[in-house]
């Protein structure tokens, strides 16, 4: 049961319902539940795609935070394996595969992905 977040989770309704997409953020201290609010919301809908970065680790770079990015991705696309090389064409992908129909996509510790990184995000 989810208890606690009837305000939350009638906002990410209205939100869900536009005609337009709309980009959310969960900021707060650690352990609160927002990804537990994000999951549950994602989890009544048509698709809901979720991705986790790898915790900081000594001598992890952004490419293993690509790949890991990819491995997801694929899995829960359905996709044959991928391979980014940029930030860029990892959201590319993801905006392709969302294009089609409403999705929730939780990227949960994305501060974990980009650490090691200073590209510029740009997806049409």
């Amino acid at each position: 049961m989810f208890i606690g977040r009837k305000i939350e989770l009638e906002i990410l309704t209205e939100l869900i319902q536009k005609k337009t997409s709309s980009l959310v953020v969960c900021k707060g201290r650690r352990r609160i539940g927002k990804s537990a609010l994000i999951t549950q919301y994602g989890q009544t809908q048509k698709r809901f795609l979720q991705f986790q970065g790898l915790s900081a680790s000594v001598g992890q770079t952004n490419q293993h935070q690509l790949d890991n990015f990819a491995e997801q991705l694929a899995k829960q696309a359905n996709l044959p394996g991928l391979t980014f090389k940029t930030w860029s064409e990892a959201f590319a992908s993801l905006a392709c595969v969302i294009r089609t129909l409403r999705t929730v996509v939780l990227i949960d510790e994305i501060s974990w992905m980009g650490g090691s990184t200073t590209e510029i995000f740009l997806v049409d």
